[in-house]
């Protein structure tokens, strides 16, 4: 057994005290076995070689053992090289003083055999260093001994039972060895130290496996639980507590030799209800509140069942993790998180009023100056009338940046995914700007490769966006030379197409340490006040983040003096559009000709615009001023289509709807209603809709997407 134990603790003598443990029951099993073929030898010099080869594990007891107990009771660092040197110092001696004992006599003068009873034993009588060594051995013992008891009578409860099988396991062989030296042995001239020193080793084998020495010992346990600030309490199965730690011991507000022993109940209320007294496997996490001094406290409560080897309950492990400033922190993200939306949200109400408030006006101005440039007009004239429609479209993108900006940060921006041309929306992006007078010192070309497909599924209109900004940019950059825009397909994966976009201009260029930051927000390329290109510093950001939206990627390549060129590539699924519309193409005059429609809309400057755009169509159209103006005269006229303006005096075109669909319902058939709303924000278009308008159209209005519309209902 004591082997067993000796090579177990070898096994894990990376743990403190494991290696002192091993030498001390490898010496024991020595010494055992040694006396044993002593016993059992016959003849003179064999009895003497055994009686000798015995104090190998003799000299290295009493050293292996002051060892251990230091270990064990936390002065490891007393245990230096030097210090060991200086302990086996006399054993070595000793060793080299027995094997040449017959040249001097200093350890044993002479041998003799002896019969007690049915055993033949070897009597020694024993000279000088004998007696220097077994002073020696016994100061080390003792030594180990006081350091032992120290240890019972300050520790706590598992580890007083651990040092008293440790003193146990030393004393029986030391009081049976103190018989035998000094003649006192119930058996004279039998040396019994062999036989307790069995009892040791049966002592040490039951608190090596059954008290797990190696594992409990206090040195660890200092490490880990002494050191941790969660509270840590250990309960028996009656639900006493019999151990903790120092952080138990602060919360509680007692002395920890007070709260051991104590029924857990009696230091933390409302325990019954935390976990049923009979329930013991039950593993219990929860959070708890734990008051004192006028503060309260929180806890995560974890509560564990405790089981020996055969698995049996013994008790439970109770845990408290303070978490009161955790909640107090989580108390301020909740409140920075309540601020942060109330304040995004009134950034959202902001950005609508602006949209609202920025996008009337401009309906009425870029309207008026489509109708204007319609008129004859002299040339000077027509200058003047480019000069505002180009100025408010100017305007119209930065406010549109700035939204579509917003609506990125906030994570409100959405992509759509419907079928359309591709070839179309790319020609008629690029044609948006070559058809413009300003611009006829550009040349404008537009490359598609054959390959690429004409029916795609995507988002349009932020495709759309993305070349617009890409070509606005190019033009800003270029005041002479080519603008070319192009499509080539790069790739297939699964239902999806990958195709290369590109916007290659001749402009300035720029260094490559300035072509890196192009994307960043409000980056210019010349920020001076002296600069001589405009902008926000808002589109190219835009673009990336619309492009990485949809699932792609966008580069840049540019050269001081030699131009830029853009690229970005997009996966487009390739599926055709159920009803294909050619964006470009609007009714012709009269086409809508004997149909009556209903304008509500509050702003006199868009009531004169509308009613112009749409009698130029043959329609005839009557103006209400707000919502309760439409019910009444919905009660007396005849529409075929109403156009409502959400945000109006009295009644506003949410609530107008839905009293008109309210009304539906009690009888007459159903009236087509679509928005004409200034508001642009995330969410508006979904709002019209489930109040009950069948279409969305935002200011500024483009003619021809309205005429799109309305040619869907009146047919």
């Amino acid at each position: 057994m004591s082997a067993v134990a000796g090579f177990f603790s070898w096994k894990r003598r990376e743990v403190e005290g494991a290696l002192a443990l091993a030498v001390l029951m490898f010496s024991i099993a020595c010494w055992i076995l040694a006396s044993t073929l002593h016993y059992m030898a016959a003849e003179f010099q064999v009895k003497v070689f055994f009686s000798e080869f015995k104090y190998f594990g003799i000299v290295t007891v009493p050293t292996a053992w002051l060892c251990l107990a230091l270990h064990f009771t936390k002065r490891s660092s007393l245990i230096t090289r030097r210090n060991i040197y200086l302990l086996s110092l006399v054993p070595a001696i000793t060793m080299i003083i027995i094997y040449t004992n017959r040249y001097h006599g200093l350890f044993v003068s002479n041998y003799r055999i002896e019969t007690v009873g049915t055993l033949t034993t070897l009597v020694s009588t024993y000279s000088s260093w004998f007696w220097v060594h077994t002073a020696y051995s016994y100061t080390l013992i003792a030594a180990g001994i006081y350091l032992f008891l120290l240890h019972f009578f300050r520790s706590r409860y598992i580890y007083r039972k651990q040092a008293g099988v440790m003193i146990l396991g030393v004393v029986a062989p030391l009081a049976g060895n103190i018989a035998f030296v000094f003649h006192n042995s119930p058996f004279p001239g039998i040396d019994i130290t062999p036989w307790t020193l069995l009892f040791s080793g049966l002592i040490l084998f039951y608190g090596l496996f059954h008290l797990k020495l190696l594992d409990l010992i206090p040195i660890a346990r200092d490490a880990v639980i002494e050191s941790i600030p969660d509270v840590v309490l250990v309960l028996d199965r009656q639900n006493r507590i019999v151990d903790i730690n120092p952080a138990a011991g602060r919360l509680f507000g007692e002395n920890c030799s007070k709260i051991i022993g104590q029924r857990i109940n009696h230091v933390l209320t409302g325990w019954s209800e935390l976990t049923g007294e009979n329930n013991f496997l039950a593993e219990v996490k929860r959070k708890i509140n734990f008051g004192r001094e006028q503060q309260m406290l929180h806890f995560d409560l974890s509560i564990s069942p405790l089981f020996d080897r055969r698995g049996g309950f013994t008790g439970r492990l109770v845990i408290l993790r303070n978490i009161t400033e955790l909640e107090k922190t989580m108390q301020e993200l909740e409140a920075a998180r309540k601020t942060s939306e109330e304040a995004n949200q009134a950034k959202s109400r902001f950005l609508a009023n602006m949209s609202h408030e920025i996008r009337t006006p401009m309906n009425s101005i870029i309207g008026m100056a489509d109708l204007l440039y319609s008129t004859r007009l002299e040339t000077e004239q027509k200058e003047y009338v480019e000069v505002i429609e180009t100025s408010a479209h100017s305007l119209l993108r930065v406010i549109n940046d700035i939204l579509d900006f917003s609506k990125i940060e906030a994570g409100k921006l959405e992509i759509e995914r419907v079928d359309f041309n591709l070839h179309e929306l790319v020609e008629s992006s690029v044609k948006a700007f070559s058809m413009h007078p300003q611009r006829q010192g550009l040349r404008f070309s537009t490359v598609i490769s054959g390959d690429v497909p004409r029916k795609v599924s995507a988002d349009p209109v932020r495709l759309k966006q993305i070349l617009l900004n890409l070509i606005s940019n190019a033009v800003k950059y270029t005041s002479q030379g080519e603008i070319e825009v192009g499509v080539k397909k790069v790739g297939r994966r699964a239902a999806e197409v990958v195709l290369s976009f590109y916007v290659r201009d001749t402009g300035v260029g720029m260094p490559k340490e300035q072509s890196e930051k192009v994307f960043e927000s409000f980056y210019q390329l010349d920020s001076s006040s002296t600069r001589r290109y405009g902008g926000t510093g808002l589109g190219l950001t835009i673009v990336k983040n619309l492009v990485e939206l949809m699932g792609g990627a966008v580069f840049i390549d540019s050269r001081p003096g030699e131009g830029t060129t853009v690229n970005f590539q997009l996966p487009l699924k390739t599926q055709a559009p159920k009803s294909p519309v050619n964006p470009d193409a609007s009714p012709v005059e009269g086409t809508f000709r004997d149909f009556k429609i209903l304008v509500a809309e509050d702003d006199k400057s868009s009531q004169l615009l509308m009613a112009r755009l749409l009698t130029k169509k043959g329609l005839r159209v009557e103006m209400a001023d707000n919502g309760q103006q439409v019910l009444e005269k919905l009660r007396t006229g005849n529409y075929q289509l109403i156009m409502m303006d959400v945000q109006m005096p009295e009644m506003d075109g949410l609530e107008t709807t839905a009293a008109i669909r309210s009304m539906e319902k009690s009888g007459g058939g159903h009236i087509p209603i679509i928005a004409l709303t200034a508001s642009a924000m995330k969410g508006d278009r979904e709002k019209c809709l489930r109040s009950g308008m069948d279409g969305y159209l935002t200011k500024p209005l483009n003619p021809e997407a309205l005429f799109d519309l309305l040619s869907q209902y009146l047919k």
